[in-house]
């Protein structure tokens, strides 16, 4: 009967090491996975800012055509609350909603580096 525990102990043992393996492997894997999805991030973020320059850079003669009109006897049908409403005459909106969303996307960055270091420090102290 003792043979029996030992033997059982042993394969329990033997079993669990197999499991703490494979975990330890799916941990590599997932690692390394929001790696890349952090890698896309940061990419993404450098589009973003790429566009965004462009952006202005396309909107600024636009933008000094309308602040210049052509004659100076003809008044702007428009009142500056409609402007303020309709957000693609406001480029001070367009601004706004994307610095917006600028932070937003670092703070995800930046909780997506934290939940993969502190994974990554789980592992190392387990090992």
């Amino acid at each position: 009967m003792l043979t029996k525990n030992v033997d059982e102990e042993k394969y329990d043992a033997a079993k669990a090491e197999e499991q703490a393996v494979q975990l330890a492997n799916d941990l590599m894997v997932k690692e390394r996975e929001t790696l890349q999805v952090l890698k896309e991030l940061e990419a993404t973020k450098t589009t973003r800012e790429e566009l965004k320059a462009k952006l202005q850079k396309e909107s600024e003669p636009v933008h000094n055509q309308l602040e210049e009109p052509s004659d100076q006897n003809h008044k702007n049908p428009q009142s500056e609350d409609d402007n303020f409403m309709c957000p693609s005459s406001a480029p001070g909106f367009i601004l706004m909603e994307l610095k917006q969303a600028k932070l937003n996307l670092t703070r995800t960055t930046n909780e997506d580096a934290d939940v993969f270091s502190s994974r990554f420090q789980k592992k190392q102290s387990i090992s």
